[in-house]
């Protein structure tokens, strides 16, 4: 009996401390003013949709711009967030590997030579990104077929090689020109600066 109790009692204080801890961003997310949205580097160019991930960035920067608290860079060195996509759909989907799966354009220069890729991003952001530059590849992703999208700090080496400061994964959360991930990232923004603000 006194063994039942002791664990109703821990349980307990340990269900009503997790409803009064709220996820907070870190302070540096309520500062960013630029941020990059890209297409997951390990994305693979769907099949049956080849332009899906692409549309889903464009949909993002649109529904970004019209919130009007970010401006959009190409630049992973100027953006204070990077942004990263995947698009979902089917728990098991065919795609093709190693093709570029952003645009317009990237212009990276390292120490000894500057370069351009038309569509990719500058190798900096993965630290094997290197190594995925081959041809293209016909592959398989599985997953729970949720769409993810994903905020790094930028302005460091190698971001995506972090855990995300912000993550939110849900079937259409990327869903074409409501952008419910956009909603979501706003509301936790919105929860965080009144959680600075209360004492």
């Amino acid at each position: 009996m006194r063994c039942s109790l002791i664990v109703g009692l821990l349980l307990l204080s340990l269900s009503s401390s997790a409803k009064d801890k709220k996820p907070v961003l870190p302070e540096a997310v309520l500062r960013a003013r630029y941020v990059m949205v890209m297409v997951d580097p390990e994305s693979g160019v769907s099949f049956t949709a080849p332009t899906e991930n692409t549309t889903a960035r464009n949909d993002v920067e649109s529904a970004l711009q019209r919130w009007g608290r970010f401006s959009s860079t190409l630049d992973e060195n100027f953006a204070d967030l990077i942004i990263v996509l995947h698009k979902g759909g089917r728990a098991v989907k065919p795609t093709i590997g190693g093709v570029p799966n952003e645009g317009p354009g990237t212009v990276w220069s390292s120490d000894r030579d500057a370069n351009l890729r038309i569509g990719g991003v500058p190798p900096a952001l993965g630290s094997d990104e290197r190594g995925r530059m081959g041809g293209p590849t016909g592959r398989t992703e599985f997953s729970n077929g949720d769409d993810v999208f994903a905020v790094y700090f930028g302005k460091t080496d190698h971001p995506l090689d972090a855990v995300p400061i912000w993550r939110y994964s849900a079937h259409d959360a990327l869903q074409h020109s409501s952008v419910p991930a956009v909603d979501k990232f706003r509301k936790a923004i919105e929860q965080a600066e009144k959680a600075k603000k209360s004492p």
